[in-house]
């Protein structure tokens, strides 16, 4: 583990990231980056590591916002939860006899519910205390929640089942002979609706719109779209949506848009019609892991290839270069991920390997959103080049490996992607300083070479200099070698 390198101990198996408050401005300054700040991106950083969480394996996290607690269900068959500030586990909930494939948390009913591959649905109070239990419904595998009828969606063996959840009466200031009555009124916290058979192999995906359509996505290469009211009566089937099984499946509010993995090593983006919109490939293996960010309005994917990628799909454009470093991708090998819907803030990845890990990132306003690498050595300076309105932004950096580079922003639509237009040469040192002037049209370096060179920044930029003024330990003639 990442932690292990720096000493890492602590029986309490969770770590904090420095703050934002150890690094001035200077020291960020001062390394082989450029860090951009922009009014709407969305910077997500590590905020938390929970080392060793499961002794085996973990397959599903929920979220608790009001408690800030995290709950993670594993292949030990155990709920944990955990604080969200200090990563210490404060219950463990055993009630499944098997994996725990799936967890959801609705905050209004206070309720955590657990399914798993013994068949059985747990609901538990915010307290760890089981309210009801459901069993003998065969192998679950995923778990949805839909907001506008109070469903609990599952996924099972070729089977969708929908529940209605209710809130149960408490127990307390019943007589003795009202006891059954009692009993009675606990049984409704989970009301079968309807279960619909509409695939041939495993459900791995299920979810639900604002407006109450369900969707599943099936190892039978299947997408079914249900009607929010009458799903068992109405419902369509898109077929061959990959050449893989899919495996994982999502949704994007935001562009009313179904996200889908595959073991194919792509993820596809449909309509709720059924017509393919975007293809992301070249991810080279299995994907294991896919959630749309809220408040980043992106997606992250991994596989079995533990490798993070970041795409924003209003471009559309792999970003994850410009993320990697910091959200700190490479730190961690994470398969899965989690996106709380009652936290548009939070995301949760979760590792494999000898410890089995969760990794916690979360909004930072104070955080850089992009790192932009292209000098070799410290960047020394920076500065932004005026341009016309509704032309790309631009600024240029120098640095002490010689190098001047002119970044501009993409010419994509909805992006806030910087690239490299030019880089430029012709101090024989460090550059130590620059400056626009608004009356030339020209940048201005400073070097240790003794020179002050100007550069003329338009359309086309040069890559000679215009120019450079000599220093005084130079002769009379003013005689500079490359001037």
């Amino acid at each position: 583990h990442p932690l292990a390198a720096q000493g890492f101990s602590a029986p309490a198996c969770f770590s904090d990231p420095p703050p934002c408050s150890s690094y001035c401005t200077s020291d960020l300054l001062a390394s082989p980056a450029v860090l951009l700040p922009h009014p709407t991106a969305m910077a997500l950083d590590v905020s938390r590591v929970i080392v060793g969480a499961h002794d085996e394996p973990i397959l599903c996290i929920a979220f608790n916002k009001q408690r800030r607690e995290l709950y993670s269900g594993a292949q030990d068959g155990l709920v944990k939860a955990w604080d969200a500030d200090t990563g210490a586990c404060v219950r463990r909930l055993d009630g499944h006899k098997g994996w725990v494939t799936a967890l959801l948390y609705y905050a209004p009913y206070r309720y955590l519910v657990s399914c798993g591959v013994d068949g059985a649905i747990i609901v538990w109070n915010d307290k760890g205390k089981e309210v009801y239990r459901l069993e003998n419904l065969g192998t679950l595998f995923c778990m949805a929640w839909g907001e506008r009828r109070k469903h609990v969606i599952l996924g099972g063996n070729s089977v969708v089942h929908i529940y209605k959840m209710h809130q149960v009466s408490k127990l307390n200031g019943f007589a003795a002979e009202d006891m059954s009555a009692a009993a009675s009124e606990k049984s409704k916290a989970l009301k079968h609706v309807t279960s619909i058979r509409a695939h041939t192999d495993i459900v791995r995906g299920v979810a639900c719109s604002e407006s109450g359509k369900i969707f599943s996505a099936s190892y039978d290469k299947c997408v079914c779209v249900y009607d929010s009211e009458r799903p068992k009566e109405h419902y369509v089937k898109y077929e061959n949506m990959h050449t893989g099984a899919i495996c994982q499946l999502d949704l994007d509010p935001e562009n009313n848009w179904i996200i889908t993995g595959s073991y194919d090593g792509s993820v596809k983006i449909w309509s709720h019609e059924g017509r393919n919109l975007d293809v992301i490939d070249g991810l080279a293996d299995t994907v294991t892991g896919l959630c749309y960010i809220p408040s980043a309005q992106n997606y992250w994917i991994t596989g079995k290839g533990k490798r993070l990628v970041a795409f924003d799909p209003r471009s559309p454009t792999d970003i994850t270069q410009y993320v990697r470093e910091t959200s700190r991708f490479d730190d961690f090998s994470v398969v899965r991920l989690h996106q709380s819907p009652n936290d548009a803030d939070l995301v949760v990845g979760i590792t494999s390997g000898l410890s089995h890990d969760l990794v916690v990132w979360r909004y930072n306003p104070h955080a850089a959103f992009r790192v932009l690498t292209g000098h070799r050595d410290w960047v020394e300076a920076l500065c932004v080049v005026p341009t016309a309105p509704g032309q790309n932004e631009e600024l240029c950096s120098v640095g002490s490996d010689g190098l001047i580079l002119r970044w501009q922003g993409s010419s994509e639509l909805n992006t806030d992607l910087f690239e490299i237009q030019n880089e430029m040469v012709g101090h024989e040192g460090s550059i130590l300083c620059s400056a626009y002037s608004q009356d030339l049209g020209m940048l201005v370096t400073g070097s240790d070479d003794c020179t002050l060179r100007l550069w003329p920044v338009t359309e086309a930029v040069d890559s000679e200099p215009a120019g450079g003024i000599p220093g005084e330990h130079e002769d009379d003639h003013g005689e500079h070698e490359g001037d």
